[in-house]
């Protein structure tokens, strides 16, 4: 299946930007480290039946590197105007990782345009969840290590492959992210800004937490489903989800790390197309 690249500006700021298929459309967030190919199986399942649409996030792949900023606030509000250019009207929207802090982020302030929401593999800054929901084989050391000012650049630069490999090799599952996958990340993540952005990303911690209290005051009624790997967050999506919409089911699929949509790509891409269409009998 062709899969269509286009560069859109949004905010004076161009996302590299995948589209692909026809139907109710459907929005792909990525997360760190990986890019829109995070979603490269999933997404020729969907476009049978959808519009699919999976852009790069501001400041990674092959999206533009400003200066910043980098909360989710900013982000999520990339993508809504990334969707009224596509004049998308309602669609379902699916997040991995920070996408997934994207999502949520673009769910609640935009609450007439999103129909479902799916998060895949992220804990929400501000809506703590019981440490024993995660597997312990899952590194949750790194986001308090990335926030850090200046540290990381110090231990990581120069060595910003060593850094992507091995945590790779400490997050995946029972199925490795291929080497055609982790030669197409590395492209964009050792190019110049990358690391700068990549811990802006965590850096923008507490805003994001503050951001999902006040959702949590007014929670999200769509139907969310919350998909973890049982090697890594597990039934911690789900709880951590419970803090900021009312109406959400959680999946576990096995022998799986953070990466469910490269390492389990069918099973992911059928439980997004049976929820949406589950969800909107």
């Amino acid at each position: 299946m062709l899969m269509r690249n286009q560069r859109i500006s949004v905010s004076g700021t161009a996302l590299n930007t995948v589209i692909v298929g026809q139907g109710y459309p459907v929005v792909l967030l990525h997360g760190w480290p990986v890019t829109w190919y995070h979603w490269r199986d999933v997404i020729p399942v969907l476009a049978r039946s959808h519009t699919v649409i999976a852009p790069d996030l501001r400041g990674l792949g092959d999206s533009d590197r400003p200066l910043g900023p980098y909360d989710k606030q900013t982000l999520a509000a990339d993508i809504a105007e990334l969707t009224e250019q596509l004049d998308l009207g309602r669609f379902a929207l699916v997040g991995h990782d920070f996408g997934g802090s994207v999502a949520s982020a673009l769910a609640a302030a935009h609450r007439d345009k999103v129909s479902h929401l799916v998060i895949e593999e992220e804990l929400l800054p501000g809506c703590p969840v019981p440490p024993d929901l995660v597997s312990s084989r899952y590194p949750r050391w790194h986001n308090a290590f990335h926030a850090v000012p200046d540290v990381p650049e110090l231990l990581i630069r120069g060595k910003e492959r060593d850094h992507l490999n091995l945590f790779w090799r400490l997050t995946a599952g029972g199925t490795a992210i291929s080497s055609q996958a982790i030669e197409e990340y590395e492209r964009t993540y050792l190019a110049p800004g990358a690391l700068r952005v990549g811990l802006a990303y965590y850096r923008s911690g507490s805003e994001d937490a503050e951001l999902n209290r006040r959702t949590a005051r007014q929670p999200l009624k769509i139907p969310t489903l919350a998909i973890g790997g049982d090697m890594a967050m597990a039934t911690a999506v789900e709880a951590s989800m419970r803090h900021i919409a009312s109406d959400v089911s959680g999946v576990v699929i096995d022998n799986c790390g953070h990466y469910p949509a490269e390492e389990h790509p069918e099973r992911v891409a059928g439980l997004i197309e049976d929820f949406i269409t589950r969800a909107a009998a």
